[in-house]
């Protein structure tokens, strides 16, 4: 059926019609069309039908591209057809009577008239395109409309797009023809058949090969109606200390992912059933899959909690370091705190609590050393690079770190450890960070500015619908009325 649609497809040739003026072609079409609608009989509608016909045997244009032509679109001639037949009335007694519906005389005349004019309309406007290219047939359009232009009407932007409308229909045609095609070589069936309810059990499908020999596979669906997050671990599994972490996910799919010893071949397609990248601390920071996912850092939106992956001879950003022991927060910037990341996330000044009590091992915080260096460090990346918290204020020791070379694959590192007891002692500070990541990662239309130090593209967020000083500008979304006394800030609402 596709590839019975000509519409906007060009036929070369040096015949007659071909090397007519596509200005005098395009007027006669209109005529054409005009003289089809006007022909109320019989006798005028066979004269533009024997004019077309010579008009074909000139151009040399084959019959049956009228047939492909008209086939798509016989289904539209039938219901045409059919309106006329049952709702035409006529004088007389009507041919005959089928309950509610009655045929006339006039009906069936109609009816047949509709369909020849339709089909006639059809093979008519088909000659033009088949035997004028479309870059001629735009520069016809706008000289005949170039008398507009002193109207301010815009002629060739309209010329435009009527040419790359009718340019692309064989393109699209194309390749949707060889994606069914590629569709059918992997055993679909889009002639036959009903779509598969897996509630009844699995889709086997039967491929046969060019050498005749045959292949069973067995499709099972899993679905959710969820964000799937594919979480890279040590076992492929969740760890029993895993129940904060996990809470931060709870409203996407998580799958977990075995941090193996062989790296697939294609990390890509590894991946690619993920909108989002969770690598989880247990991953060995030597380990092959842990590794080869920093080649996917601004391809795909990723949560890095392994410090260690930043080592030389890893991902050779940087070199990551443990803190001491006992260590319950990191520093965030006063002015880096309305980032989205940090909504209903509490600081006492700048300190950032992400424990419940203090850890008994010394790896509880992780953080890499700034500047970051290496081979697999480019210019591109040091200029997408922030840092959001560090370990005591010192810009050296970077804790949560952040890299942006696309806004739809936006990558994090927040350094925190599993060792120990460290991820039971996760407070609410910690599981909202986590949450609020995973979202900040998954919204394309979210980022952060760090020159003005403002989210942008963040509608009644904590971080902006509230009243607030940042880098010199002053956030006020209500137009609240602000009264500064020696007492506490007060704030008094409109019409109040």
């Amino acid at each position: 059926m596709l590839r019975d649609i000509t519409i906007g497809q060009h036929f070369p040739g040096n015949s007659l019609v071909h090397r007519f003026d596509p200005r005098l072609k395009l007027v006669l079409t209109i005529l054409y069309i005009v003289l089809l609608f006007a022909a109320s009989n019989p006798l005028g509608l066979t004269l533009s039908l024997i004019f077309l016909a010579v008009m074909y045997a000139v151009a040399k244009i084959p019959f049956k591209l009228i047939l492909k032509s008209l086939k798509p679109i016989f289904p539209i001639i039938v219901f045409t057809a059919v309106l006329n037949l049952f709702f035409v009335s006529g004088e007389g007694d009507p041919v005959f009577k089928l309950g509610f519906l009655t045929v006339y005389a006039e009906g069936i005349r109609y009816a047949v008239l509709m369909a020849v004019r339709v089909m006639a309309l059809i093979a008519g406007t088909s000659l033009l395109t088949y035997t004028t290219s479309p870059i001629v047939l735009t520069d016809a359009i706008e000289q005949l409309l170039k008398p507009l232009g002193r109207l301010h009407f815009p002629v060739h932007e309209l010329a435009m797009m009527m040419s790359i409308a009718l340019r692309f229909i064989p393109t699209l045609i194309e390749e949707t023809d060889k994606i069914m095609s590629a569709q059918r070589a992997r055993g679909a069936d889009f002639e036959s058949g009903n779509p598969h309810n897996f509630a009844n059990g699995p889709l086997s499908i039967e491929v046969t090969a060019q050498d005749g020999s045959k292949a069973v596979y067995t499709v099972n669906a899993i679905v959710s109606d969820k964000i799937a997050v594919g979480m890279l671990t040590a076992t492929g599994a969740a760890a029993s200390y895993d129940g904060l972490l996990l809470s931060a996910f709870a409203d996407y799919d998580v799958q977990f992912l075995d941090a193996s010893a062989t790296k697939p071949a294609d990390m890509e397609a590894y991946y690619r059933n993920y909108d989002l990248i969770v690598i989880h601390a247990s991953v060995a920071g030597n380990n092959p899959i842990g590794v080869a996912t920093s080649d996917l850092a601004g391809i795909k939106p990723i949560l890095n909690l392994k410090a260690f992956t930043y080592s030389k001879d890893r991902w050779n950003w940087s070199t990551p370091n443990n803190t001491e022991i006992g260590r319950m927060h990191s520093n965030v910037d006063v002015t880096l705190q309305n980032h989205p990341i940090f909504t209903n996330v509490a600081f006492d000044g700048d300190k950032l609590e992400l424990l419940a009590q203090p850890s008994t091992v010394i790896n509880a915080f992780q953080y890499v050393s700034a500047p970051f260096t290496g081979t697999s460090w480019t210019v591109p990346m040091e200029t997408a690079n922030h840092t959001l918290a560090t370990i005591d204020g010192d810009d050296a020791k970077v804790h949560i770190h952040e890299l942006n070379l696309d806004n739809s694959a936006k990558y994090l590192l927040i350094g925190l450890s599993n060792e120990g007891d460290s991820y039971t002692l996760f407070n609410t500070n910690t599981v909202n960070l986590l949450k609020n990541a995973a979202a900040y990662l998954l919204n394309p239309n979210v980022y952060y500015d760090y020159a003005s130090k403002l989210p942008v593209g963040i509608k009644n967020s904590a971080a902006t619908a509230r009243i607030g000083y940042f880098n010199g500008f002053i956030n006020n979304p209500e137009q609240e009325t602000v009264i500064s006394e020696p007492w506490p800030l007060t704030t008094i609402k409109r019409g109040t």
